[in-house]
């Protein structure tokens, strides 16, 4: 076991030797590595990236007094929507740009600073990085309107539902409104009689009760159409537009080469003793 540890004493002491030796070695790697890894983060080219922001919208349920659980209260459908192989293509030849790449550089985010709870709809951004400023605004632009489509589909239905429903609440009304001048009508009329009269005023009044209690029955249709498009319908509720960002950051690029060069550096201190023992082995011969 003594012999063990003195051949291991011996071992660390030769490497240490080696490593003082050679740290000029170390130092020339770290500068080095550094100077090459910020002019490779300066060399980079220009990047841009714009961000969509996007509301899923809050499902709610027929009486609207419970929420629902699905797409829009999920903000990983997100990524599965902008990541799909047939939305990527149709967008990429939108905007002129490789299908590969374009998937390789979009991707969601839920915003910062949400409290999310279950069944509750985040906000998200949908991201997308490029060397063109104004081909990833579009196609970032392009990303979340296809996001807000396929998730709304419930919404759409139901307001699809409603404004039916109001198309034909205010076409009674207004035939409730022509029965109406046509009683008044009949009324002024001194030439009907008294029996006619007694039975036109009796109609009169259901025609009154029907047109309030529909009008009434149109206002609750006329909110719950405002609640579906501006609640329960998802929208984009910021428009991307590119700005600059870094294509890599100088700082960290910086300290990966002077690493890297440190390790490179460490390995030459190392083998220096071996390079000058043959060196000098050449040079006997």
């Amino acid at each position: 076991m003594s012999e063990l540890e003195n051949e291991v004493e011996i071992d660390l002491g030769r490497l240490g030797r080696s490593l003082l030796r050679g740290w000029w070695l170390i130092v020339l790697g770290i500068v080095v590595g550094g100077i090459i890894g910020f002019l490779a983060a300066q060399g980079a080219g220009e990047l841009f990236q714009a961000r969509a922001g996007v509301y899923l919208g809050q499902p709610l349920s027929t009486s609207g007094s419970s929420q629902l659980q699905s797409l829009q209260t999920n903000p990983s459908s997100v990524g599965q929507i902008v990541r799909g192989q047939a939305l990527v293509r149709s967008i990429a030849d939108q905007v002129e740009l490789a299908p590969a790449a374009l998937r390789r550089n979009t991707s969601p985010r839920t915003v910062p600073g949400a409290l999310t709870r279950n069944g509750q709809t985040p906000l998200v951004e949908v991201i997308v990085r490029g060397k063109d400023r104004d081909k990833v605004s579009e196609a970032a632009n392009l990303f979340a309107a296809a996001v807000v489509v396929d998730v709304s589909n419930y919404a759409d239905a139901k307001i699809s539902n409603l404004e039916e429903l109001i198309a034909e609440q205010n076409a009674e009304l207004a035939r409730i409104d022509q029965n109406i001048e046509q009683t008044q009508a009949l009324l002024a009329d001194e030439t009907v009689s008294a029996t006619q009269r007694a039975v036109v005023v009796l109609g009169a009044g259901d025609q009154s009760q029907r047109r309030g209690a529909l009008v009434e029955d149109r206002s609750k249709a006329q909110l719950d159409l405002t609640v579906a498009q501006e609640v329960e319908r998802g929208r984009v509720v910021n428009t991307a537009s590119a700005t600059k960002v870094d294509a890599r950051s100088s700082r960290s690029s910086i300290v990966v080469g002077a690493v890297v060069g440190g390790i490179i550096g460490t390995a030459l201190a190392l083998l220096l003793p071996a390079i000058r023992s043959r060196m000098r082995g050449q040079s006997a011969g």
